[in-house]
């Protein structure tokens, strides 16, 4: 999917002219202007990419910097997939110190959260998880619904964005435009929410569409700026 997304802003970027009208250039008002065509995304990588195919993720690192919109995470939920809520304090202070010396080596500072209520965690057992990077590379982690897990989204030093409201990635595929404009536009102005997109040429199309019809209070940022803009 890389590949098409690299065709897809190489593409706009003949079209519309010099780099920076595809990425970040600021309006009149300072914000960020983004083209339709190439929206932000920020892309889950596997921490076990340098491990095993080192090529493949200098390459991932390469098509980003083209694109300019385009940045990365850990995937569910660091250094391997698994679930750190129901890891014993030795195991989860083990795996937290794997996640950020991989965080470290590969410019990553936020991680998906795997654990869902579903899945019979506490609440203070997630919440356990997400101190485990405090004061650490790791300053964002993704996440479901943490239930309210402090008034301003912060653990320690870790900001937390949960899912947009009203938007199930795993049970609603393909990405019903329409349906998730409705749930932006039902968004309070200054919110920040996340949209978890099970990526396809399928998706990237309805990408395209949500971006073209932002409501007027609404922008798609990565995942950096997100976290950056939930300290200030």
């Amino acid at each position: 999917m890389m590949r098409q997304r690299l065709d897809l802003c190489k593409k706009h970027g003949e079209e519309g002219g010099s780099s920076s009208s595809r990425s970040s250039r600021k309006s009149s008002n300072g914000r960020i202007s983004r083209n339709s065509s190439c929206p932000p995304l920020s892309w889950t990588l596997s921490p076990r990419l340098l491990d095993y195919a080192p090529v493949y993720a200098e390459w991932f690192y390469y098509a980003a910097s083209e694109t300019e919109n385009d940045s990365f995470l850990f995937g569910p939920s660091g250094y391997s997939y698994g679930y750190p809520s129901q890891f014993d304090p030795l195991l989860l202070a083990a795996f937290a110190n794997l996640t950020t010396k991989r965080a470290a080596e590969m410019d990553i500072i936020a991680t998906i959260e795997s654990a869902n209520g579903h899945l019979g965690n506490s609440t203070a057992a997630r919440h356990r998880a997400v101190l485990a990077y405090n004061s650490s590379k790791i300053r964002g982690v993704f996440t479901g619904n943490m239930d309210a897990v402090s008034v301003d989204w912060h653990m320690g030093d870790v900001g937390i964005i949960e899912e947009l409201p009203g938007h199930d990635p795993y049970h609603s595929y393909p990405i019903d435009p329409d349906y998730v404009l409705a749930c932006m536009r039902a968004l309070p102005s200054g919110a920040l929410a996340q949209m978890t997109v099970i990526t396809s040429i399928l998706q990237m199309k309805a990408i395209q569409t949500i971006a073209a019809s932002l409501p007027p209070h609404v922008e798609l940022v990565g995942h950096r700026e997100a976290l950056e803009l939930l300290r200030q």
